[in-house]
């Protein structure tokens, strides 16, 4: 197809092509040399320039802080760019997403005050694959479990059963076992 106008701006270059405005990322009008009265492969420079502001925008979103490739590729499809398989892979390359890194890092900070089962679920929801989540090491600390129980608990003396009841299913909210919530409150007990 011929180009019949070419305007550039600072962030796109619009090309006029049978009547038809199209816009191109910068990078790919200089690659392909799109001029006025040039024939081009239409199709082609689009899919190309469309790749180019997804990179430039995952990028961008992903730097900030760390991200899942879930979140990079929802936050891509909000900007109405296709999050291609190509793209998150270069993402992933560059080092800009990396899952691992970020489950490890999510996991550690919410460590200290939630159960590996509620760190699992969160990092599921978070688009982490069930590979990599098994691959962290998840451990129940009872000092963390004591540490709960005292920030949320103060008094401990002669509680019902029905109490530590109560407080053994607060631990179990929290994503840790039946089994080390009971040993945490009888542990608190006086």
């Amino acid at each position: 197809m011929k180009v019949d106008k070419v305007e550039r701006g600072k962030k796109k270059v619009t090309i006029l092509v049978e009547g038809e405005e199209y816009a191109l990322h910068p990078i790919i009008w200089a690659d392909h040399a799109v001029f006025e009265g040039e024939e081009i492969d239409l199709e082609n420079v689009l899919a190309l320039s469309e790749r180019e502001w997804a990179l430039e925008a995952g990028l961008s979103y992903a730097t900030r802080f760390l991200r899942t490739r879930a979140q990079v590729a929802e936050y891509l499809r909000r900007k109405e760019l296709d999050p291609t398989q190509e793209v998150l892979d270069k993402l992933e390359e560059w080092g800009a997403i990396n899952d691992r890194e970020f489950a490890r890092s999510y996991a550690q900070s919410l460590a200290h005050k939630n159960g590996p089962y509620h760190i699992r679920a969160k990092l599921q929801e978070k688009g982490i694959s069930s590979e990599i989540i098994r691959e962290l090491v998840l451990e129940e600390d009872p000092a963390v479990l004591k540490d709960i129980l005292q920030k949320k608990y103060r008094d401990w003396e002669d509680i019902s059963l029905q109490e530590a009841m109560k407080r053994q299913n607060f631990l179990v909210r929290r994503g840790f076992s039946f089994e080390s919530a009971r040993k945490a409150v009888d542990s608190m007990k006086k």
